[in-house]
């Protein structure tokens, strides 16, 4: 496998084919390393819609291995931008992964897409638009995950995920349903957060302030 070259969709589909979820996990990793190097030869679009969609949907033991990369792979892809249509599918997939109702989501996984999204996010051709339909519940999920994890470092990568998700939302030109139900959901969630860090850092504490708590 030589990943100086244009990859067409029989190379993609190998990695997808294969069971080895070791296997998988070493492609998809060095499709994340060398994303600044296959921009120009990799059909992302096809990558998310076809391959990486089937691969987080896939319900199998061992797979939050391959959940947890699949959250890697689209946070470094992001700066590269998405199409609009990808964009939205992205979206579904880090709200797939942030789902604590799903077993294969372990903490680990759910942490990691937490942290990738951040990426997601902050990347200039960020569509918040596309974004709308699943605002609210990655921002639900993301406060109540906040609240799981004890290393304040983990709480500062959460609450900075949170803060940019808040921060491009935001510059919508008016006031939609999306905004307003973000809005309900800071005040209903802030007062828990706030709670949970009032022994933590000052720095913890400023980021809450800093999203409207």
């Amino acid at each position: 496998m030589v990943l100086l070259c244009p990859w067409g969709s029989t190379d993609l589909n190998l990695a997808g084919q294969n069971n080895d979820i070791l296997f998988k996990d070493s492609v998809y990793c060095a499709l994340g390393l060398a994303a600044p190097i296959l921009e120009k030869n990799l059909d992302i679009d096809q990558l998310v819609r076809y391959i990486l969609v089937k691969e987080v949907g896939t319900r199998e033991n061992g797979y939050n291995i391959i959940r947890r990369r699949a959250a890697i792979l689209l946070g470094s892809w992001a700066p590269m931008g998405y199409p609009n249509r990808t964009q939205n599918v992205v979206n579904k997939v880090f709200k797939c992964l942030l789902d604590k109702g799903d077993k294969l989501n372990d903490i680990v996984v759910r942490v990691t897409a937490g942290r990738q999204l951040k990426n997601v996010a902050d990347a200039f051709e960020f569509n918040n638009v596309e974004f709308q339909d699943e605002a609210h519940g990655i921002l639900y999920a993301l406060m109540g995950l906040i609240t799981e994890v004890d290393l304040t470092e983990t709480k500062l990568a959460l609450l900075n995920t949170l803060s940019v998700i808040i921060e491009r939302m935001s510059e919508l030109v008016s006031i939609s349903t999306c905004q307003l139900k973000i809005s309900s959901l800071i005040k209903h969630r802030c007062p828990r957060l706030r709670n949970r860090f009032s022994t933590s850092s000052h720095l913890a504490g400023s980021r809450i302030h800093k999203i409207g708590c």
